[in-house]
C-alpha cells in the first residue's frame, strides 16, 4: 500500500501535460527553470526596458522581497514538493509494513482512500488559484502586503508593465505554489489523524524511544523547506524595509517569535495525535516490565544472597542479565510520548533561522557575531 501526498491533483496533471513532471529525478530542476523563466525573467526584462525608456530607476529591480520571492521561495517550494513526495510515500509504506497495526489493513486503506480523494480533488486547487489571483490584485492596488511583499509605496499611482506582470502572473503563481504546499500538508495531517485512529500498538522497548514510530517524523523535512520558503519571502520584505525605511532589526522581534511558534505548531502538531496510543503503550509496558523485573530480582536475590550459592558465582551470566534488565527498564521508562525528537526540532530551527541570517549579518558584523558566539561557548565551558 503506497500513498504520496503530492503526486496528484489538477496542477500535477498540467505539469505532466507540459512535460515538466516526468518522474525521472530531474523534475525539480525542470520545474524551477520553467517557473523562474515565467515569473522572474519577464519581470526583470520589463523593468529594465522601462528604466531605459524613462531614464529612471525602476524600484522593482531594487526590491529584495521580489527577488527573494521568485528566486528563492519558488524553487524551495518545488524542492519541498519532491521531498514531501518521497518522505510521505516511504512513511506510509513503513507504517503498513511495521506490524504496529493489529488487523488494520482495511482501516489503513480507508485512510489512504480519503487522503487520495482530497489530494486529487479539483475544487480545492481551483479555490487556491482564485485566492492567489486575489492576492495579486490586492497587491496591485496596495490593499494587502502578503509576507511583507507590498512592493514600493507609490506604485499604485505609477502603473507599469513590470508591476502588472508581478501582480497578474508572478505573485499569483508563487502564492498558488505556497497555498498548494500548505494544502498538501493539511492533507497529510488528515492522513495522520486517520492513522492514529486505527489500532496502533507502539513497542515501548524500541531503541528509537518513540515506540517504533520515529519514521512518522520524516515528512516534517518537506514542511521545513516550506517554512524556509516563507521565511525567505519574509526576510526579503524585512530587508527592503531595513534598506529603504531604515527600520531596525529589533522591530520584527515579535513577528519573528510568532513565525517560530506557528511553524512548530503546524509542523509538529499533527504528530501529537499519536500521543494517546504512545502513552497507553508506555503505561502498559512500564507495569509489565516492572513486574517482570521484580520477579527476576527476587529470584536473583534468593539464588545468590539467601541461598549463598557462591561456588558458581564466577562466570555466571545472571549478573550481566541483571544489568541488561536495568537498561531495558530505562528504555521503557524513557519512551517519549510524541513520534518526533531533537532531529525534527533542529531541522525546523535551521529552516527558520537560515533565511534570517543575512539580516543579522547586515546588522552585526560577522567577526562580532563570531566573537559573541564564542564568548557564549567559552563562558558555558568555564561555568
Amino acid at each position: 500500500m503506497s500513498f504520496s501526498v503530492v503526486r496528484g491533483g489538477p496542477f500535477r496533471r498540467l505539469l505532466g501535460v507540459l512535460r515538466l513532471a516526468r518522474d525521472d529525478g530531474r523534475d525539480a530542476w525542470r520545474q524551477t527553470l520553467a517557473l523562474v523563466t515565467i515569473t522572474w525573467a519577464p519581470l526583470v526584462a520589463l523593468a529594465i526596458v522601462q528604466s531605459l525608456a524613462t531614464h529612471q530607476r525602476n524600484m522593482l529591480l531594487l526590491d529584495p522581497a521580489v527577488h527573494a520571492h521568485l528566486l528563492l521561495s519558488v524553487p524551495l517550494l518545488v524542492v519541498a514538493e519532491q521531498v514531501m513526495h518521497a518522505r510521505s510515500e516511504r512513511c506510509m509504506e513503513r507504517f503498513v509494513q511495521s506490524g504496529l497495526v493489529s488487523g488494520g489493513a482495511a482501516a489503513i486503506q480507508r485512510v489512504v482512500a480519503r487522503g487520495t480523494t482530497l489530494r486529487d480533488a479539483a475544487f480545492p486547487e481551483a479555490a487556491l488559484a482564485i485566492a492567489a489571483l486575489a492576492a495579486g490584485q490586492a497587491s496591485l492596488w496596495g490593499l494587502v502586503s502578503p509576507f511583507g511583499l507590498r512592493s514600493l509605496v507609490g506604485l499604485a499611482a505609477t502603473p507599469s508593465a513590470a508591476r502588472l506582470w508581478w501582480a497578474i502572473v508572478a505573485l499569483p503563481l508563487a502564492q498558488f505554489l505556497l497555498y498548494r504546499s500548505l494544502w498538501r500538508w493539511a492533507i497529510w495531517s488528515v492522513v495522520l489523524w486517520g492513522l492514529a485512529s486505527v489500532d496502533v500498538r507502539p513497542v515501548a522497548l524500541h531503541p528509537d524511544r518513540r515506540g517504533g514510530l520515529s519514521f512518522l517524523g520524516e515528512p516534517t523535512l518537506g514542511f521545513a523547506i516550506v517554512v524556509m520558503s516563507v521565511d525567505c519571502s519574509v526576510a526579503g520584505g524585512w530587508g527592503r524595509q531595513m534598506i529603504f525605511d531604515h527600520l531596525p532589526l529589533k522591530s520584527w522581534a515579535l513577528p519573528f517569535s510568532e513565525i517560530v511558534l506557528s511553524s512548530f505548531i503546524v509542523a509538529l502538531g499533527p504528530l501529537c495525535v499519536f500521543s494517546r496510543c504512545m502513552w497507553r503503550a508506555r503505561f502498559a509496558a512500564v507495569r509489565q516490565y516492572d513486574t517482570f523485573a521484580l520477579t527476576y530480582a527476587r529470584l536473583f536475590h534468593q539464588k545468590w544472597i539467601d541461598l549463598g550459592d557462591t561456588q558458581n558465582l564466577l562466570g555466571t551470566a545472571d549478573i550481566q542479565s541483571m544489568a541488561d534488565l536495568a537498561n531495558t527498564l530505562a528504555i521503557v521508562r524513557g519512551m517519549r510520548l510524541v513520534p518526533f525528537g531533537l532531529y525534527e526540532i533542529v531541522v525546523l530551527l535551521a529552516a527558520i533561522w537560515l533565511p534570517m541570517l543575512p539580516l543579522f549579518l547586515a546588522t552585526v558584523p560577522l567577526h562580532e557575531l563570531l566573537r559573541r558566539v564564542l564568548g557564549v561557548f567559552v563562558g558555558a565551558a568555564l561555568g
